[in-house]
């Protein structure tokens, strides 16, 4: 019994984590955004993971913001062929394409949601164009806003 005791408390001590390793589960602060930028709406990590692309909000310019690793800003980046309506998100695929979420909609009145696809693979190129535009709606929505919105969503969710 005593051979148990003691091999279960090797066993238990050995499980038990070590409390002076610094711990890995908080948030840490690597830096702010450059104050030029007020209104950012979305972020994404280029394919060589050596650009952070960023995106501004409504009534900002059409432009793609990359930033260094440290957070200084290193290029503005013209969408030539299209406008800023209300971006909100941004993400890239595989292959290093950017894709950018045109789609806020606060006062549920637009009908012209989309998703645009810019070709941007370089971090020192100053501009760069559309190449693709995937519009959408959202199925039952018919009015513009809808007349009971509480309602709709409720409806959509069930």
């Amino acid at each position: 019994m005593n051979i148990f005791c003691a091999i279960t408390s090797i066993v238990l001590i050995a499980c038990n984590p070590k409390t002076d390793q610094p711990k890995t589960d908080t948030l840490v602060t690597e830096f702010s955004l450059p104050k030029k930028l007020k209104e950012v709406s979305g972020i994404t990590l280029s394919k060589d993971k050596n650009t952070i692309w960023t995106i501004e909000d409504q009534g900002n310019k059409n432009v793609i913001y990359g930033l260094d690793l440290k957070g200084n800003l290193i290029n503005d980046v013209l969408v030539e062929n299209t406008e800023n309506h209300d971006w909100e998100d941004m993400t890239t695929d595989p292959e290093g394409n950017i894709y950018i979420g045109d789609f806020g909609n606060n006062e549920n009145e637009r009908q012209d949601l989309s998703i645009l696809k810019v070709d941007l693979k370089n971090a020192s190129q100053p501009t760069t164009k559309l190449v693709q535009t995937t519009k959408f709606h959202y199925e039952g929505q018919k009015e513009f806003p809808p007349k009971n919105l509480i309602g709709y969503m409720i409806v959509k969710l069930l």
